[in-house]
């Protein structure tokens, strides 16, 4: 990802959601082959110069996420199940609402010159 890009996709969550609703997520392996779509993979789709940033969205609940164990985001994110899990029960209309907007407020980020 780019660091550029990503900063201004952070900023633009914190503003939208709250400092509180946005946080780090560690390297996995979830995202090996984001880099394909962005400028890493310019020698695949011959636009060397596309930046891209990568987020995760949360998609539970608060009722879910206070019943979670451990204190802090990182041991609460290792203690709920993953969407290839048979136990992945999503807060649908939630999930739903929060990844358009957050959708929406990425490519907002973006195309916003001021965030150059």
């Amino acid at each position: 990802p780019d660091p550029g890009a990503t900063a201004a996709v952070r900023a633009a969550h914190q503003a939208a959601f709250g400092a509180a609703r946005v946080t780090g997520w560690p390297a996995s392996s979830a995202t090996e082959d984001f880099p394909l779509l962005t400028g890493a993979g310019g020698h695949l789709h011959g636009r060397p110069g596309i930046r891209g940033a990568y987020w995760m969205l949360g998609s539970v609940g608060p009722t879910q996420w206070a019943a979670a164990p451990g204190t802090g985001p990182a041991e609460k994110f290792r203690g709920l199940p993953h969407n290839h899990s048979p136990r992945y029960l999503p807060s649908v209309r939630l999930t739903l609402d929060t990844g358009t907007a957050a959708l929406v407020t990425a490519a907002l980020a973006q195309l916003d010159p001021v965030a150059e």
